[in-house]
C-alpha cells in the first residue's frame, strides 16, 4: 500500500497556491512526458496540479491530451490550458532533490563570489537569449504562423497561445535580457497583427509600435507579467533561504518536480471575510424583517460563501474567484472542518438559497413571466430557516476555526 501511494502525487485536483504561480513556465513547446506534474487551468481560470497521462511527447501547443485532475475520468484537455512548473530533479538518485530554478534570477548572496555546496542544483538555461535577434525573430515568426493556421477559427485557443508566447519571452519574465526580450515582445505584437490581417512578412518594419491594435489584451498580459515578477522575486528570496535546511528536500515534493510553497495562509484577510459575512448577516435579517425578501435572500447566501472563503483563507494566501461554494469546500486540505462544512451545505442549506445565479437572475435569465420578487415573497419561511442554519452550520463555526489560528500565532 506504501509503495502505491508513494507511486502517485498526493495533491492532484487541488489548487495550487498563489506564490507558486507566479514562477510557473508559459513556453507552450515546454517538453511533456507521462506522469509529468502540471498546472492545469479550469474553465474559471483556476490552477490544479494535475498529471499528464498517455502522452506521445510530439504534441503540438493546439493538440489534446489525457490529464489527471482527481476525478472518476481523464480529463481531455488542450495543451494551451496546462502550464509547467521550473524544477529541475536531477537523475542521480543520491541528489534526488536537487533542483533548477528562475533562469537567470540569483540572490545577492549568491552573486558574490561565496561558495554554495548546492549551486550545483541551479543550472543556467538561457539558450534562448544565446541567438541574435533575426533568429530569434524568425523562429517567433514560424511559431506564429504555424499556430495560426492550426488555430485561427479557434480565437480564446489563439489568444492563448499568443499569451503564452508574450509570456515566455516577456522582460519580467527574463530578467538580465531585458533588452532583448523587451524587442522580441514587441515583434510578437506586431506578427499577430500582420498575421491577423493576412499581410506578408515585411523585413524591413519597424518593431518599436503595435499601434492599438489588440491594445486591451496586449496591456492585461504586460500587467500580469509585471505583477508577476514581483511574486516571483519573493518567492526566490524564500527558497534560497531555505532551500539548505536539513529536512528541506523531504518536506516537498522534489521527486515529483512540484516546487514548495512558502505562503501558508492569510490570517488578515481570513478575518475580513469573515466579519464582512457577520455584516451581510444582519443585513440579510434586517432586509428579510422589512419584507425585502430577494434581497435577503441573496445577502444569505453571501454570509455562507464569505465564511467558506474565510476558511480557505487560513490554508492560503488569497480565496478562489468563484461562486461554487461546494467546489471551493471540496478543493480544502483535509481538517476537521471540511466535512463540516460539506455536511452543512448538502443538508441544512435550503436549496432556494444554494445558487448564486438563481438568486440574482431568477425569471430574468430566461423571461417566463415569473416575477422573482413574488417568488421569493412566497418563500419567506425557507429564506428565515436558512437565516438560522446559515449562523449556526457557517458563521460559528467559520468563528471558532478562525480562532484557532488566530490564538496560535
Amino acid at each position: 500500500m506504501e509503495k502505491l501511494a508513494a507511486d502517485k502525487f498526493g495533491r492532484i485536483g487541488e489548487i495550487i497556491p498563489e506564490d507558486v504561480l507566479s514562477i510557473l513556465v508559459h513556453d507552450p513547446f515546454n517538453p511533456i512526458k507521462d506522469k509529468m506534474i502540471v498546472a492545469y487551468q479550469d474553465q474559471d481560470g483556476i490552477f490544479r496540479y494535475a498529471s499528464i497521462e498517455n502522452c506521445s511527447g510530439d504534441e503540438k501547443p493546439s493538440s489534446f491530451l489525457s490529464i489527471d485532475i482527481g476525478e472518476t475520468e481523464m480529463k481531455q484537455v488542450q495543451l494551451l490550458d496546462i502550464l509547467f512548473f521550473p524544477l529541475f530533479r536531477t537523475k542521480d538518485s543520491q541528489n534526488r532533490g536537487a533542483v533548477s530554478l528562475f533562469v537567470g534570477e540569483r540572490s545577492q548572496e549568491h552573486t558574490s563570489g561565496e561558495s554554495d555546496k548546492n549551486s550545483e542544483s541551479f543550472i543556467n538555461d538561457d539558450k534562448k537569449f544565446a541567438r541574435d535577434l533575426k533568429e530569434i525573430f524568425d523562429d517567433v515568426r514560424k511559431k506564429l504562423e504555424g499556430n495560426y493556421k492550426l488555430l485561427k477559427h479557434e480565437e480564446k485557443s489563439w489568444l492563448k497561445f499568443v499569451r503564452r508566447m508574450l509570456f515566455t519571452w516577456h522582460p519580467d519574465k527574463n530578467p538580465g535580457f531585458e533588452d532583448k526580450a523587451t524587442e522580441v515582445v514587441k515583434f510578437i505584437q506586431n506578427e499577430v497583427e500582420r498575421i491577423e490581417k493576412g499581410l506578408p512578412p515585411d523585413n524591413d518594419r519597424s518593431y518599436s509600435d503595435f499601434g492599438n491594435f489588440r491594445e486591451d489584451f496586449f496591456r492585461d498580459c504586460n500587467d500580469s507579467a509585471r505583477e508577476q515578477r514581483y511574486e516571483r522575486h519573493n518567492y526566490y528570496q524564500h527558497f534560497q533561504r531555505q532551500r539548505n535546511q536539513e529536512d528541506f528536500e523531504q518536506n516537498y515534493d522534489f521527486q515529483w518536480n512540484v516546487p514548495p510553497s512558502f505562503k501558508t495562509n492569510n490570517l488578515e484577510a481570513a478575518r475580513l471575510c469573515l466579519e464582512v459575512a457577520k455584516s451581510h448577516l444582519k443585513a440579510s435579517k434586517d432586509n428579510l424583517n422589512a419584507g425585502h425578501n430577494m434581497v435577503a435572500a441573496y445577502m444569505c447566501r453571501m454570509v455562507v460563501e464569505m465564511c467558506v472563503k474565510s476558511v480557505e483563507l487560513t490554508c492560503t494566501r488569497t480565496y478562489t474567484k468563484t461562486h461554487d461554494i461546494k467546489q471551493i469546500i471540496v478543493s480544502l486540505p483535509e481538517m476537521e472542518i471540511k466535512e463540516d462544512l460539506l455536511v452543512a451545505w448538502r443538508e441544512n442549506v435550503p436549496n432556494i438559497l444554494k445558487n448564486y445565479s438563481d438568486i440574482f437572475y431568477k425569471g430574468l435569465n430566461r423571461y417566463t413571466g415569473e416575477d422573482p420578487r413574488e417568488f421569493f415573497q412566497l418563500h419567506q419561511g425557507e429564506i428565515k430557516e436558512g437565516i438560522k442554519q446559515v449562523d449556526r452550520d457557517f458563521v460559528n463555526i467559520c468563528e471558532d476555526h478562525l480562532l484557532k489560528f488566530e490564538n496560535n500565532c
